[in-house]
């Protein structure tokens, strides 16, 4: 209704917090409302717009917190202009996550610190496995290497008559209870 009486289509404010009126309009408006109508209008506009980017800061704060929601187990965090207030139990459930996190990441290093010296024993092994890119690589260079060579011949066999006999030797208090008992 005030649009069309002011013929204005937009009342966007301009980088001066201003409405975009000309003459013609602001004459028009006054007449029809009042001096002190453009100014509160202003006013009131701003204060819309305040609100307005307050919701858009807000939603996007909103977005960023999304991972410490899920460590909070709630679904959104109260914002004032203060900033986020936590309590005890919460600050405890943020301390616990990034022990969490420090834990793994140490389990991580000590992980990859074994891999890198498994890795460089398997590479003294031979040139070969050295010389091979991936772990995978290695193991195949390996298992070359391996089959290169014939297994050893045993040495002697055993029979399950072995298997009873038990022979026990020396001269001490345990080896003669050990003769006695078994």
């Amino acid at each position: 209704m005030i649009g069309k009486a002011l013929n204005i289509k937009s009342w966007k404010l301009d980088k001066n917090k201003k409405l975009n009126l000309s003459d013609d309009q602001v004459k028009k408006a006054s007449e029809l409302f009042g001096a002190e109508f453009l100014p509160k209008l202003e006013t009131v506009l701003q204060k819309e717009e305040s609100k307005i980017k307050i919701k858009t800061d807000m939603s996007k704060k909103q977005k960023t917190l999304t991972l410490l929601c899920a460590v909070l187990a709630v679904e959104s965090l109260e914002m004032t202009d203060g900033g986020v207030f936590l309590n005890q139990e919460q600050i405890d459930a943020i301390e616990g996550e990034l022990q969490k996190h420090k834990d793994l990441q140490t389990e991580k290093d000590t992980a990859v610190e074994d891999l890198e010296s498994a890795q460089a024993a398997l590479d003294k092994l031979d040139e070969t496995v050295a010389e091979a890119e991936s772990i995978m690589d290695k193991v195949e260079a390996i298992r070359t290497k391996m089959a290169e060579k014939p297994g050893a011949a045993p040495t002697g066999t055993q029979s399950g008559k072995d298997n009873d006999k038990v022979i026990i030797e020396g001269a001490d208090e345990i080896t003669a209870f050990a003769k006695e008992y078994l």
